[in-house]
């Protein structure tokens, strides 16, 4: 049997307030025990039971269900070359591409590929810029679609100012220049055009068919048809079984024929070339005149600069001389280029008395390469010296029409405007 005094001591324990304080704070500091009910719930929703001190009710508490998260959609990776494409025309071309209904070339009748009006530009000269001088004074010209126009004149002349002003590349002082109906600045137009230059420098330590890929991607041609149509320029040059040769190992013609792969790249209506056939040799110059031929035959339009007159009448439709930066004259070659009025009979031997028959009627009469040449000075008098030399029985060797050569058209036609005082 328990002591009483014992008993009495835990009564006393039990009464005292500060020993319940001590065994409620005991009871606090015990875990917590969760229960999760089991089986399907209803709503999204759980339900959790929490075992409550004695004498209090069990308390419920809801859990939030985590809702499934979506993955992220996968991004579709551009292709390297794309994406190099795409940051050269941001930095080179922005906003390039027509678009919208705006930028796009105008369809209409008017044949007229290239149109200048009244083209001026000026330069500013001297150690303190204070003189001006005129590079391009008024020039205006019109290239129909579908043919070769030839652009001629000297060294100086302005040819290349001309071309640049044509391109956007130099803004000119006055006038305007439109192709296809818009002004070249536009980039619907510049989408339109093949350049190639007289002098084209490349990186050298590049292949044939990297660099015509590099262009290529500046007008956004896909990745797919790119590689189709580097090797169908390439081919078109004569090019193709050169295509991985680094063009450091290429030939000043070589080079000339990738400078017009760049050019044809984008398919292009209106192609320009500046001085195409210059320091060729007759074969390459040859072979670059077929393939002028054969790009036209294809529907392009080609505007092309040279001081070659003999490939400018082999090829041309209109031409244009430019001297000192004004147009002397424009034209088809049938037009700029007549035959004189006059004819050339070559005999073998001619008596005295019908030589100074001849004279006294203003013929001309000179002896060479052991025969007589006559000259006669109009179709219309031909059939008198011919009577004239049958009736003497001088014996015929030829009849030679009298035709003027690009060259000395070319000479004779400058020479004359600046005797007339065509300076600037």
């Amino acid at each position: 049997m328990p002591d009483k005094t014992v008993l009495e001591e835990k009564e006393t324990d039990a009464e005292n307030p500060v020993t319940v304080q001590k065994e409620q704070e005991k009871e606090a500091e015990q875990p917590v025990i969760v229960q999760i009910e089991e089986g399907p719930v209803p709503d999204p929703v759980e339900k959790a039971v929490i075992d409550a001190p004695a004498g209090e009710p069990p308390a419920t508490i809801e859990t939030p269900t985590e809702e499934p998260v979506a993955e992220p959609a996968q991004e579709e990776i551009a292709h390297p070359d794309e994406e190099l494409g795409q940051t050269l025309r941001d930095e080179f071309l922005p906003g390039w591409e027509a678009s919208s209904e705006k930028e796009k070339l105008p369809q209409t009748g008017d044949s007229t590929v290239l149109r200048i009006t009244d083209l001026k530009k000026d330069y500013r000269i001297g150690w303190l810029q204070h003189r001006k001088f005129r590079a391009l004074d008024g020039v205006s010209l019109e290239v129909r679609a579908g043919e070769i126009y030839g652009f001629l004149g000297p060294n100086g002349a302005g040819k290349t100012t001309t071309i640049k002003c044509m391109l956007g590349i130099t803004k000119p002082s006055s006038g305007s220049v439109e192709v296809f109906g818009r002004k070249t600045v536009s980039k619907a137009a510049r989408a339109k055009i093949g350049y190639s230059p007289e002098m084209s420098y490349y990186y050298k330590y590049l292949t044939a068919r990297e660099i015509l890929k590099y262009y290529g991607k500046l007008f956004a041609i896909p990745r797919r048809e790119l590689t189709k149509k580097v090797d169908w320029v390439l081919d078109m040059v004569g090019l193709y079984e050169h295509r991985n040769r680094m063009l450091k190992k290429f030939s000043k013609g070589m080079l000339q024929r990738v400078g017009l792969a760049q050019a044809l790249i984008n398919d292009p209506s209106l192609l320009i070339m500046d001085e195409p056939t210059a320091g060729l040799d007759p074969l390459m110059k040859k072979e670059m005149r077929d393939l002028i031929l054969s790009l036209n035959e294809q529907g392009k339009t080609i505007f092309f600069s040279s001081h070659e007159l003999s490939e400018v009448e082999m090829i041309c439709h209109r031409v244009a001389i430019l001297d000192k930066g004004k147009l002397i004259i424009e034209g088809t070659l049938s037009d700029i280029l007549p035959a004189d009025p006059g004819l050339t009979v070559v005999v073998k031997s001619l008596a005295e008395n019908v030589e100074s028959t001849l004279r006294e009627h203003g013929v001309s009469v000179s002896r060479a390469d052991d025969a007589v040449h006559v000259h006669c000075g109009d179709n219309g008098g031909i059939y008198d010296v011919l009577a004239l030399l049958a009736r003497n029985a001088c014996d015929l060797i030829e009849i030679q029409p009298h035709t003027r050569t690009p060259a000395e058209f070319f000479t004779k036609t400058v020479s004359e405007w600046k005797d007339e005082g065509g300076t600037q």
